[in-house]
């Protein structure tokens, strides 16, 4: 194995099994899986290792509204390097009530291209 070489113990999430993953590495890149109870495993470890993504969910302010904040999350995954700054976007946000849930809030949440919607219904004050 060169220098950029290693290993990774890893959890796997994509089913009840929560297999305990081995991930080897060169330079950044994964190269082998091991551990794996089903196929769905080495999939999601690449993805994990080399570029993970997250749904953000957050909350953003109702003005006049009967609560004072909606719950939101991203119709999609993000990537995981982009959740302050899609985060930051959000946190600026006001709503005028009333709020469907299911309303895009954001089409296009920081540039991802995945948009920010409401999951909850805020009615008027």
């Amino acid at each position: 194995m060169s220098d950029q070489s290693s290993s990774r113990a890893m959890t796997c999430i994509q089913c009840p099994r929560s297999c305990r993953l081995t991930v080897s590495l060169e330079g950044g890149v994964v190269t082998s899986v091991e551990g794996n109870g089903c196929q769905l495993g080495p999939l999601w470890a690449k993805r994990e290792v080399e570029d993970p993504v997250r749904t953000l969910t957050t909350s953003v302010r109702v003005l006049g509204g009967s609560e004072e904040l909606v719950s939101v999350r991203t119709q999609g995954t993000i990537p995981r390097r982009l959740l302050a700054q899609a985060l930051a976007a959000a946190k600026g946000l006001n709503l005028w009530a009333p709020v469907e849930s299911g309303t895009v809030v954001v089409p296009d949440l920081a540039g991802t291209g995945i948009a920010l919607v409401a999951t909850r219904t805020v009615g008027p004050a």
